[in-house]
């Protein structure tokens, strides 16, 4: 299965610990993220995995950066 971007690439500016809250309007669950883009060696992940994600995305960080991420 070839995954489908759903989205435009997202640049943020994450900072290391702190949530990144991004809305999307996809009106559906996102099933995953893919980092398309980051200034430094960076791990992002879903801050709980069993939340609603039909309007928005919660992630952290492990370091602070700007990436480009695009949603599945």
């Amino acid at each position: 299965m070839i995954p489908v971007f759903s989205t435009e690439p997202i640049e943020l500016d994450v900072v290391a610990g702190e949530d990144v809250v991004i809305k999307h309007g996809l009106g559906r669950q996102v099933p995953g993220f893919v980092v398309v883009w980051a200034d430094a060696p960076i791990f992002l992940y879903v801050v709980d995995p069993a939340a609603d994600s039909s309007t928005r995305l919660t992630l952290k960080a492990n370091e602070s950066a700007t990436v480009k991420l695009v949603l599945l």
